[in-house]
């Protein structure tokens, strides 16, 4: 590769009876029953599905760097230091598809052994969109003697960015490799000055592939860029030009000769923007310092990162948060969520009362001593409250089921306790997103 946004939810106030939706509320969780499971539906796996990006960091790999000896202690090593995911080159627009392919297998089978993902990535200059995507499959459907092949591909579109070719290039690899295979576009961040960068077709690569990776390369040799902004007004930049606040966001740092400081900040910007995931493209090698850099992504990014991605779409289809803004922006996920709306989300779907205004809702909560006073409805809520909130209104629910199934049979011998929410979180009095929000909805939802 080449170095080249607070929505708030009105308060209705209207009066209401809070007698009559205390009775509402306590008559419709009486009504909860339990509902059978469903079914997990087995579809058969083509030969050539990959698993795709695996939570944790990842590192980029050239053609002129591949690992060739040792192998065992190179993976053991990115293991060591945390390193889920390769971004192994297979190819560029004048060479074969995959060169070298007896030591690509090596790699692929000692990073499987130690569950490290290879995804495979090609430079495409898009000057024959079918030739460069057909390099692309080739390397995907390229399979070990063992039979293990790449995880997923990252195609590198950076020099020719016209609609007509990046869509014949994006639909060919999707065709061919099928619905389900996982598939990255690494792009230049939307704040590169480079000419081309204006032409990048955001809505389009969002139809095609699974995860946009913008390059946040912000070690410029022409203007002094600071890692933390340029990482969080790229992921801002991207979720809003892709016209959706779900998009999921990988960021690909600078590692050409960066050092700790500037790494940290990078990873701290993506925590404040709840990027998915993040990686280093090195300058050919990396260098010890990033390696420890790299160990540190725990602290910067959630274990279940693709979890809260999908609970924050969870939302989405429920019509609890728009794709975009009143002013017609897209909305930004990383921003605090108002108790008005944590309070109506979690009176929908926890306490099954589908219709009631924000302020109904605060009611129903203070009627069940689930919170306390009077308060600004508007203001944030924080994680801590969020939690405990949430903790009670599965309790609550899971009494309503006991009594309702006590109707019917007799009572086991040891009753099972209430579920609990993992309660990490219970001294962070730090304003709750909507990813935050969106992990706990689901969970009472269920």
């Amino acid at each position: 590769m080449n170095n080249m946004h607070s929505a708030q939810t009105g308060t209705s106030r209207r009066s209401i009876n809070i007698k009559a939706a205390t009775l509402s509320l306590l008559f419709g969780l009486f009504l909860v029953v339990v509902r059978p499971a469903q079914a997990i539906e087995h579809q058969p796996v083509s030969s050539n599905y990959g698993q795709g990006l695996a939570e944790g960091p990842g590192i980029w790999v050239n053609m002129w760097s591949h690992p060739k000896d040792n192998l065992e202690q190179y993976c053991l090593k990115l293991h060591n230091h945390g390193v889920s995911n390769i971004f192994l080159q297979t190819s560029r627009s004048n060479t074969p598809a995959l060169a070298d392919a007896e030591n690509v297998g090596k790699i692929i089978e000692a990073c499987h052994k130690y569950k490290i993902n290879v995804l495979a990535w090609s430079f495409a200059t898009l000057a024959n969109p079918e030739a460069d995507a057909q390099k692309l499959v080739d390397a995907c459907n390229f399979r070990t003697p063992s039979g293990a092949g790449f995880d997923g591909l990252a195609a590198n579109l950076e020099q020719d960015l016209s609609y007509g070719k990046v869509e014949a290039y994006s639909k060919q690899l999707r065709q061919s490799l099928g619905d389900k295979y996982p598939m990255v576009a690494v792009v230049y961040s939307p704040l590169n000055k480079a000419p081309q960068v204006a032409r990048t077709p955001w809505k389009l690569l969002d139809k095609y592939y699974d995860v946009i990776a913008p390059m946040a390369y912000w070690n410029s040799k022409y203007t002094k860029l600071h890692a933390h902004n340029y990482t969080r007004d790229t992921v801002k930049k991207v979720r809003e030009l892709c016209g959706r606040p779900d998009v999921d966001v990988h960021v690909i740092g600078d590692g050409m000769k960066t050092h700790q400081a500037d790494i940290l900040d990078f990873m701290k910007a993506c925590k404040d923007t709840s990027a998915t995931s993040a990686s280093l493209y090195p300058f050919h090698q990396m260098t010890e310092e990033q390696f420890l850099c790299m160990g540190k992504y725990s602290d910067y990014f959630p274990a279940n990162n693709k979890h809260r991605l999908n609970s924050l779409k969870y939302l989405i289809s429920q019509g609890h948060v728009p794709a975009q803004s009143d002013e017609g922006k897209s909305l930004d996920p990383a921003q605090p969520v108002s108790k008005a709306q944590f309070y109506k989300w979690i009176t929908h779907e926890g306490l099954n009362q589908k219709h009631a205004s924000p302020l109904t809702c605060h009611n129903v909560l203070k009627s069940l001593n689930l919170i306390e006073g009077t308060e600004n409805l508007n203001e944030p809520i924080s994680k801590h409250e969020a939690h405990r909130i949430t903790s009670k209104v599965v309790a609550l629910k899971s009494q309503s089921r006991k009594q309702s199934l006590q109707n019917w049979f007799v009572a086991p011998a040891q009753a099972s306790t209430a579920p609990t929410l993992n309660h990490q979180n219970h001294q962070n009095n730090e304003a709750a997103n909507y990813f935050d929000i969106g992990e706990l909805i689901l969970h009472v939802s269920h």
